[in-house]
């Protein structure tokens, strides 16, 4: 299910990526396969539709397919409003994959500080920062970007479609 998860989470958190042209072709040549999929997507307490272009992009006229944007952008609304699957719009493929690893960096994070005892939120009922809370195997880690390189994204599967 889905693109991304972390090891050992995978039954809690799920995180699909798409490009616009293929956001278009599963909303509209596979869109019942495509809705499926959302559908088992949005029974995940942590789950996450990346699409790797902007919002712009996705409201513009295509070169290809006579498809409507509109039809696209609706859809989208519906996945969010219907089925409760938040999506983000990043304007490169390399932002895309920083969201996809930052989101998955937090959800492990959360994780870990609700199985230790730590809850959800400090004291003071504000966002953690990584400088406050380090778990065991941040120790030594001079900052996210070595955290994610490090543990979460060599332990992050890659799951074909369909498999």
């Amino acid at each position: 299910m889905g693109d991304y998860s972390v090891a050992g989470l995978e039954d809690v958190c799920v995180v699909e990526r798409k490009d616009l042209p293929d956001l278009i072709h599963s909303l509209n040549a596979e869109r019942s396969v495509f809705v499926n999929r959302l559908r088992l997507m949005s029974r995940y307490p942590h789950r996450l539709l990346v699409i790797t272009a902007a919002l712009s992009q996705v409201k513009s006229p295509y070169p290809h397919g006579g498809v409507n944007p509109n039809r696209i952008t609706q859809s989208l609304l519906a996945v969010l409003a219907g089925l409760q699957v938040p999506f983000l719009c990043t304007e490169t493929h390399e932002l895309g994959e920083e969201l996809v690893a930052s989101y998955l960096y937090q959800v492990h994070l959360y994780h870990w500080l609700e199985t230790n005892d730590h809850g959800r939120l400090p004291d003071r009922q504000r966002p953690l920062a990584l400088s406050r809370v380090r778990p065991k195997e941040l120790k030594g880690v001079s900052n996210r970007t070595e955290f994610l390189r490090s543990t979460v994204l060599r332990s992050i599967p890659f799951c074909l479609p369909g498999r």
